[in-house]
């Protein structure tokens, strides 16, 4: 999915969600294509963590930007 795509998903969703959910977000922050890999990747990383998971551990998620995340941020500031 490109770019564009996915920032057009994005809002249909929103608008759609904003019909059933008041008070839902209202506008669709527009991605890079280096955020949207960003955010991938971090999905990637936490769905193989998972996977090596023995039955009844647990999986601890701290909330901490990814590297890849803070990159891309830090691009797109650059440019505004």
């Amino acid at each position: 999915m490109s770019e564009t795509e996915f920032n057009d998903h994005a809002e249909r969703y929103l608008a759609a969600r904003k019909s059933t959910k008041p008070g839902a977000l209202a506008v669709a922050p527009r991605l890079t294509q280096a955020e949207i890999e960003a955010v991938r990747g971090c999905r990637t990383d936490l769905l193989s963590r998972w996977a090596k998971l023995n039955p009844g551990e647990t999986l601890e998620l701290p909330f901490v930007e990814c590297d890849d995340a803070a990159a891309a941020r830090d691009a797109r500031d650059a440019r505004r």
